[in-house]
């Protein structure tokens, strides 16, 4: 038989679990704008020649 939480316990849990979300949502913001950024980068010349020369060198 599953015993009561208290309501102590129950608070912790929801925020513990607001939490993570929070965290989780702020990971993905994030990862997005590194990839948006690097995009924006990738789209430059400046940038697409540094990479040819440097995949050329090695």
């Amino acid at each position: 038989m599953m015993q009561k939480f208290s309501w102590r316990t129950m608070i912790i849990f929801v925020m513990v679990l607001l939490l993570g979300v929070i965290l989780l949502g702020l990971g993905t913001a994030y990862v997005s704008k590194l990839k948006q950024e690097r995009r924006r980068l990738s789209e430059s010349f400046g940038y697409r020649a540094f990479m040819e020369a440097t995949f050329v060198l090695t």
